[in-house]
């Protein structure tokens, strides 16, 4: 009897441990897509100003490619959208944004 009363508790705890990841996996997905609109409206808004001078364009492909790590990160590298080089989503970006729905 009390076997039973323990691994029913065991049980138990371990389907509220599993639902617990899968809503903070579920929140974290939700955040890495935010943040991912939220870059993509940024390129789409100064990509042009920076396209005419090499310096300012290299910075900004490297702030870019930073983003998009952060990104990934708190996606769990999980999700292959956010691990393209900087310059797919900067030559994607009119695309992107309309799949996007932003």
């Amino acid at each position: 009897k009390n076997a039973l009363k323990y691994q029913n508790t065991d049980l138990l705890g371990k389907i509220l441990e599993d639902l617990y990841r899968e809503n903070e996996q579920s929140a974290r997905t939700q955040l890495a897509a935010k943040e991912f609109e939220e870059l993509m409206l940024l390129i789409e808004d100064v990509v042009d100003n920076y396209i005419n001078n090499e310096s300012e364009y290299q910075q900004f492909i490297l702030q870019i490619k930073k983003n998009l790590n952060a990104i990934n990160e708190i996606a769990g590298g999980k999700i292959k959208l956010y691990q393209y080089p900087p310059e797919f989503y900067i030559s994607n970006k009119d695309t992107i944004i309309k799949q996007l729905r932003i």
